[in-house]
């Protein structure tokens, strides 16, 4: 997860793009199951971390076809309310 730890990290919070290294390395993981990546912390880090990795699996989803502008809308609205709550 060292691709991703700049959106991780709590100091410098961000989102990453979809065709960045850290969504290619998610869409890697099979099923991209990122609670096995969770997992893989000691107690701390999973409480410090585990959410914003667990996002990833949504931040990181192949973009949505332009055409379908409800899926876009929806798609936005996670996006928006994923960041509100990253506090």
């Amino acid at each position: 997860m060292k691709e991703c730890r700049r959106y991780i990290s709590k100091r410098l919070p961000g989102v990453p793009e979809t065709w960045s290294i850290c969504c290619q390395k998610v869409r890697n993981v099979p099923n991209s199951d990122m609670d096995c990546i969770v997992d893989l912390l000691e107690g701390r880090q999973q409480r410090l971390y585990g959410k914003r990795i667990r996002d990833l699996k949504l931040l990181c989803a192949p973009p949505l076809p332009y055409n379908n502008q409800v899926n876009n809308i929806d798609s936005l609205y996670v996006l928006y309310m994923l960041c509100c709550n990253c506090n």
